[in-house]
């Protein structure tokens, strides 16, 4: 019955998700859409933007988020 029980794995986040869950609700969805959003904003421009409002965010961060490499997408 209990064969192969093991604990739960961590889950671990990376900045872009530790970012989006400290955000209230309503910045936390435009976040979210200018991440999903390659075109309107590359890592570098959604990086410079962020900075000017005093969110810290590398636009190195932002590209590994969204081509899944990040800490997010590991088991």
């Amino acid at each position: 019955m209990l064969e192969g029980l093991e604990p739960p794995k961590p889950k671990f986040t990376c900045k872009v998700a530790l970012l989006a869950n400290d955000l209230d609700k309503k910045d936390a969805e435009i976040f979210q859409a200018a991440i999903a959003d390659v075109r309107k904003w590359p890592a570098k421009s959604l990086q410079k933007a962020l900075k000017e409002r005093g969110v810290s965010l590398a636009d190195t961060v932002i590209s590994r988020h969204r081509t899944k490499l990040c800490r997010c997408y590991k088991d």
